[in-house]
């Protein structure tokens, strides 16, 4: 008999014991996703202009400061983000009311367990943005991203899907832009330890402290990996004339042969960021990050002297195929690859403001945030819909962040 805390405990036994993390298995994988730009659909190439940049076209990170400025440095802490999907409180109310049910009643009886994952995700970026030169920007961090998932199918109530990964790692980017700051590029390097679990376990060991641990322990990957990811934008003459941009994130240095690919539903070479290290799940998504290829248009519209306008579009995991080798994960559905949105916020474009309320689509589900400043103090929430199916017909996770940080 399994007891309600006992499961919910053995969930969270092993996010916080394993620093778990979760690219759920037939959805889009995303090394991070920053609160900001997630709240305006994703989209974020051409329209990269702080620490976010980092995550969605490095070469943003010239954009923090006005051109010909003098160097300086900024630096955020703790730029730390907490995120749950609307489906865990289902999840847990379900279980919370089934008492001492056996797990495989309660998911036969529980509709809702039978058709929506658990998801919970905790990430922490303490960043420094500094100018080397007029010229010369660059940034330095270090950042923990874990997201946990369990998902109980109500065909097979005996079995629990757990989806677990975690990655701590580095950020060097080191950008170089003109006088002008309408054009500007940057590489970086992202040296990265990922803990991962993507398994099917038994749904009664979810409850069990001890089980779990051995899942852990006798399934678990713990790999390593150098990821590389470079950034081009150009505006065509000031801020509020079109940007466009281009990104290359998770590099193809190397390939992983047999990859099987849920979109395609295909054994395929995909080549990114290749994992290597001890794999108890050799098969799982994450002993590799596809390369994944972008371009953004952004334009800034002011309405008066106050308000001002960002709007982005986005196309994300562009797919190359090079003989029989691919860069990026073919077969994604068209509609999944594009993302929209606009920021609204008050003041200048080349200043952080201090509140704007973004909205967007991301991947045909829509997208909003909110953000504000109080002195030194930030704060982010954003709502947005994840796709978690493989194939045509779609099927909606809501998703929430929510962003804390310092600005020094």
């Amino acid at each position: 008999m399994v007891k309600v805390r006992l499961l919910i405990v053995g969930i969270v036994f092993g996010f916080v014991t394993f620093s778990a993390s979760h690219a759920f298995a037939e959805e889009i994988p995303e090394h991070y996703l920053p609160a900001g730009p997630t709240g305006s659909g994703g989209a974020g190439v051409a329209s990269a202009n702080d620490d976010d940049a980092i995550w969605t076209n490095p070469a943003g990170i010239a954009r923090v400061r006005k051109a010909r400025s003098k160097t300086g440095t900024r630096t955020k802490i703790p730029n730390l983000i907490l995120g749950a999907n609307s489906n865990s409180k289902t999840f847990y109310g379900s279980i919370q009311g089934a008492g001492d049910s056996t797990i495989e009643d309660l998911a036969a009886n529980a509709d809702s367990l039978g058709s929506k994952p658990f998801w919970v995700r905790a990430a922490m970026f303490p960043v420094t943005l500094v100018s080397l030169a007029p010229s010369s920007p660059a940034a330095f961090g270090i950042y923990m991203n874990s997201v946990t998932s369990a998902f109980i199918d109500s065909a097979a109530p005996s079995d629990a899907q757990v989806t677990a990964i975690s990655d701590i790692g580095g950020v060097i980017t080191l950008g170089q832009t003109n006088a002008s700051n309408r054009l500007s590029s940057a590489i970086q390097i992202r040296p990265v330890y990922r803990y991962s679990l993507e398994n099917t376990i038994p749904s009664n060991d979810l409850s069990s402290r001890s089980a779990l641990q051995h899942h852990f322990t006798s399934l678990a990957n713990k790999a390593t990996a150098i990821a590389i990811d470079v950034g081009v934008m150009y505006t065509m003459a000031d801020y509020w004339f079109p940007t466009f941009g281009l990104a290359l994130l998770n590099a193809p240095l190397q390939c992983k042969s047999d990859y099987l690919n849920p979109f395609s539903e295909k054994r395929q070479d995909i080549c990114g960021t290749k994992f290597a290290g001890d794999f108890g799940s050799p098969d799982a998504m994450s002993t590799i990050d596809p390369a994944d290829i972008r371009a953004g248009f952004a334009i800034t519209p002011r309405f008066g002297r106050d308000v001002t306008t960002r709007i982005s579009l986005d196309v994300h995991h562009y797919a190359v195929a090079s003989g029989s080798k691919y860069y990026g994960l073919p077969g994604i559905e068209t509609g999944k690859l594009f993302h929209a949105g606009i920021e609204i916020f008050k003041g200048s474009p080349l200043q952080p403001p201090p509140y704007s309320l973004r909205l967007g689509t991301n991947q045909g589900f829509f997208t909003y945030g909110v953000e504000g400043r109080i002195g030194y103090m930030s704060i982010a929430f954003t709502s947005y819909g994840q796709d978690i199916s493989a194939r045509t017909s779609r099927k909606e996770d809501r998703r929430s962040l929510l962003s804390l940080s310092g600005e020094f």
